[in-house]
């Protein structure tokens, strides 16, 4: 099994204004790809607590059966159309991909 985590540092967008409303933006967005994206075995998303010190404010953890399963998915239009959105609120990303 693959394992992908992904951490965000954000800013607002704009529109939303603070990190906290892109985090749950970007929340609710990836929370819809599982029914999208068969490939996908397990998805979590979770917000950090914003008075934390935390250097991230979203983290994502998915699995996938093998690499090329983890390649579609990135591929995905799906994942395509949410990752056009992080990438307006990001600040920094941070990602591990391996084998559990």
């Amino acid at each position: 099994m693959i394992r992908h985590i992904v951490m965000w540092g954000l800013k607002g967008d704009g529109t939303e204004g603070s990190p906290e409303q892109s985090a749950r933006e970007m929340k609710r967005q990836l929370e819809q790809l599982p029914g999208r994206i068969p490939e996908i075995l397990e998805l979590k998303v979770g917000i950090a607590d914003p008075d934390s010190e935390s250097n991230v404010d979203i983290v994502l953890e998915t699995s996938f059966d093998d690499w090329a399963a983890l390649e579609r998915y990135q591929e995905h239009p799906a994942h395509q159309e949410v990752a056009e959105y992080v990438k307006k609120v990001r600040v920094s990303r941070h990602v591990i991909d391996y084998v559990s």
